[in-house]
């Protein structure tokens, strides 16, 4: 058997990692991690709506499930 994401899954991915690579560059997370407060990236993170993928629409999520969980636990 072989497992492979579908190709909805793949451009979540891949929006997901340019989401960050834009808004969360290694120097940003640095700073976020040095002060202790990494409030500014919550707050994007749940304006732009990463912070509901995974959880279904009924409950006001984005839709998907734990593979969408697990896609954004990986990419964070």
């Amino acid at each position: 058997m072989r497992w492979e994401l579908s190709e909805e899954q793949e451009m979540f991915t891949e929006a997901l990692d340019g989401w960050l690579e834009r808004f969360a560059a290694p120097a940003k997370v640095r700073k976020w991690g040095e002060s202790g407060d990494p409030a500014e990236f919550e707050q994007k993170f749940v304006e732009e709506g990463w912070f509901s993928a995974g959880l279904a629409e009924d409950v006001g999520g984005q839709g998907g499930g734990l593979l969408e969980l697990a896609l954004t636990a990986e990419a964070l």
